[in-house]
């Protein structure tokens, strides 16, 4: 007993002398490594390359997902993953999309990839682009973040359309309709390089809004609708292209102190749902 005794005091002192000096402690771990070298240590099995060169941007950490973007009233931008939203059957309560804030409520609503582009356009004739992933990624009861944080947009613009797009092809196109029965189409592609500062969409004559924009295939019917219940279906060919910083041309006569009520794109064997004012 006295023997084991008089060990485990020199095991104390040795170990108390050991961690009072940091030289002995990595000597210490260096010989335990060398032996697990000795007794596990094989060839590498990986090379590594210092030729190549890997270039990585912020969006390739970005994970590919469905996202819906939201736009309020007050100009409050949010998006959340599409899967918050599961199916219901139809009666079902649903949920709540975004907290109840007073005088305000969701105006826009869009779904695209975190690895889409999004474009807003204002009242004024404005385009604004912003990538998706750019848009704060909150739960589905915040109200999100103020665009004007996001895009320089003019304090007393209105967001008044939201597009989302994936593909920037040849054959996309935009078309623009203002409460004043004005049309225009333009090439999708000469918007892929709006920056945050935004760029003209359209020529506006005095007193005009920018109120619809849709992204079309080049070949769709189109349909303006107006305040005094009248409605014009066309083909989208009737519409020439035209470049971005351009007026359009006249959509629609009105009559007079009528204006614009809704535009959209007419899909193959779709139904038109007119709602009015007071429902």
């Amino acid at each position: 007993v006295m023997e084991e005794y008089e060990e485990v005091i020199k095991r104390i002192a040795y170990l108390e002398d050991l961690l009072q000096h940091e030289a002995k402690i990595m000597l210490l771990i260096k010989d335990d490594l060398g032996d697990l070298k000795k007794k596990y240590g094989d060839a590498r099995r990986t090379t590594l390359d210092f030729q190549g060169s890997v270039e990585l941007n912020e969006e390739d950490l970005v994970p590919k997902e469905d996202v819906v973007v939201t736009l309020t009233h007050r100009g409050y931008v949010k998006r959340v993953p599409a899967t918050t939203y599961r199916p219901q059957r139809r009666g079902g309560k649903g949920i709540l999309g975004a907290a109840r804030v007073e005088s305000d409520f969701v105006e826009h609503l869009a779904i695209a990839s975190t690895h889409s582009d999004m474009l807003f356009f204002t009242n004024h004739g404005s385009v604004f682009r912003l990538r998706v992933h750019e848009i704060p990624d909150v739960n589905r009861q915040a109200k999100g973040l103020p665009a004007a944080n996001l895009i320089d947009i003019d304090p007393k613009d209105k967001i008044t359309a939201v597009i989302g797009i994936t593909d920037w092809a040849e054959d996309r196109y935009l078309v623009m309709v203002t409460k004043q029965g004005t049309i225009k189409k333009t090439p999708a592609r000469l918007y892929s390089q709006v920056r945050r500062n935004g760029l003209i969409a359209i020529n506006l004559a005095e007193g005009d809004e920018l109120n619809w924009v849709k992204l079309s295939s080049g070949g769709d019917e189109l349909i303006i609708a107006t305040t005094d219940g009248k409605a014009v279906r066309f083909s989208e060919k009737q519409v020439r292209p035209m470049g971005r910083d351009t007026t359009g041309v006249r959509g629609i006569t009105l009559r007079k102190d009528a204006l614009v009520a809704g535009f959209d794109i007419v899909r193959n064997d779709a139904h038109l749902l007119v709602v009015s004012a007071k429902g």
